[in-house]
């Protein structure tokens, strides 16, 4: 069995930057209330304590964490890779 695997590397500030990129402070997926935002601003003040967590969770704890670590960045039209 073939065993293929990719691997991105993006300009991130390119990306964050561009006017059709969104992103989310969690998975939306989740149930919860979203938000999508979309300023420099507001990406700084994204949970970065919670979306890069490493250490061990409670179960309190786990729901939340688990959901910030599934933070989104998302482009409106399909993404041109060969512009990134």
């Amino acid at each position: 069995m073939l065993n293929v695997q990719y691997l991105f590397f993006l300009d991130m500030h390119k990306l964050l930057t561009h006017p059709d990129t969104s992103f989310t402070d969690r998975s939306l997926a989740l149930s919860a209330p979203h938000k999508i935002y979309s300023t420099p601003e507001e990406f700084n003040n994204l949970p970065f304590e919670k979306i890069y967590h490493d250490g061990a969770l409670n179960e309190a704890e786990k729901r939340e964490i688990i959901g910030h670590r599934q933070a989104e960045i998302n482009f409106s039209e399909s993404l041109p890779i060969e512009d990134y």
